[in-house]
């Protein structure tokens, strides 16, 4: 016996799941806004270096944190699948052997 006592509350997986995928949508929904903002500047909303520096801003610094940020939401959330997948056979295997 390995001495670990693992505890899931569904509830409280289920909640973590939800939170995950809200913050993920919530990242699309960012970067395309910024795209938008990108293209508005890029279209003349502001000229010169200011404009240029911006959309530099935008495009290689912001939106690569926002897909950065966007896979890791997914990541989580695969794990937290996999964790309760895991949990609810753990939890039917023990089941079975009581009844």
């Amino acid at each position: 016996m390995s001495g670990i006592d693992e505890r899931m509350k569904h509830s409280s997986m289920d909640a973590m799941d939800q939170a995950f995928t809200s913050a993920q949508q919530q990242l699309q929904t960012t970067q395309e806004t910024v795209k938008k903002i990108t293209s508005m500047v890029s279209n003349g909303a502001l000229d010169g270096d200011a404009g240029t520096a911006l959309e530099d801003a935008l495009n290689q610094k912001l939106m690569k944190a926002l897909q950065v940020l966007e896979k890791k939401m997914a990541e989580l959330k695969k794990d937290i699948d996999k964790a309760q997948q895991a949990n609810r056979e753990a939890e039917r295997t023990a089941k079975g052997r009581f009844q």
